[in-house]
């Protein structure tokens, strides 16, 4: 009974904290739409707080590598939430919001490169996976291809970046065949959806103005880190019921 009883106050505590985030999400949504600075202001900074106590609390796991990589990843990514909030004060906040989301690819692709069966995905996989690889590196050389002769001195420091993301999303793809299709959609779906946010930043930042940016970016940005970490749990539950033996 003692048991069953924490079972479902953990879940109770994890629909709470899942609540508190879309409701925070919607605010910082609506932040954008209204104009309401201060409500951006005071809904950002909890948006990975809460993701990682949502993480923190699901995890049946909490002592793997791949939970501690998770925790970091979410940690800079709240670095660079906050830094990216003040970049309008100066391009310095701008830089170090970039390499507080650099070092969050990184920590993601090695938390992908844990949470995959050690496996050779079968011949159909391996089509998807060439083919969506070539995709990635084609989008990324193309976005930078079309900043190249806006961006000025952070040349360098937006093409290590580009590399960088779409490295994790090509890490993202590599699971294919190595786990269950609900965790590696929810993972993959969740690094197109990062690209696609941070491809807006550069957009709106570099080259023009996109209608409703900042909406847009902050739309698939809380998807993209959402998805992420719901796949990782759900890779996290596959690997339990299958080590202890149940369906």
């Amino acid at each position: 009974m003692a048991v069953t009883e924490k079972t479902s106050m953990k879940k109770d505590s994890v629909r709470i904290l899942k609540v508190l985030f879309f409701t925070t999400a919607a605010g910082n949504l609506i932040s954008h739409i209204s104009s309401a600075v201060w409500l951006e202001y005071a809904t950002k900074p909890l948006l990975m707080i809460l993701l990682i106590l949502i993480f923190t609390t699901s995890s049946i796991d909490q002592k793997s590598i791949s939970f501690r990589l998770t925790i970091l990843a979410l940690l800079f990514s709240w670095f660079g939430d906050i830094l990216l909030l003040f970049q309008s004060w100066n391009e310095l906040f701008f830089l170090l919001g970039l390499f507080a989301f650099l070092i969050a690819q990184i920590f993601y692709i090695f938390v992908y490169r844990k949470i995959c069966l050690p496996v050779r995905p079968d011949k159909k996989s391996r089509v998807f996976i060439n083919v969506r690889i070539i995709f990635l590196i084609l989008i990324g050389f193309a976005l930078y291809s079309i900043l190249f002769n806006h961006i000025g001195n952070l040349r360098i420091p937006v093409a290590v970046y580009t590399i960088a993301i779409i490295s994790m999303a090509i890490a993202a793809v590599l699971r294919k065949g190595r786990t269950s299709e609900q965790s590696f959609l929810m993972v993959y779906m969740g690094a197109l959806l990062f690209i696609m946010s941070d491809s807006m930043i550069a957009i709106n930042q570099f080259l023009e103005p996109i209608i409703y940016a900042r909406l847009l970016i902050m739309l698939t940005y809380i998807l993209a880190q959402y998805l992420i970490v719901q796949g990782i749990l759900k890779h996290e539950k596959d690997m339990f019921k299958y080590d202890d033996g149940s369906d």
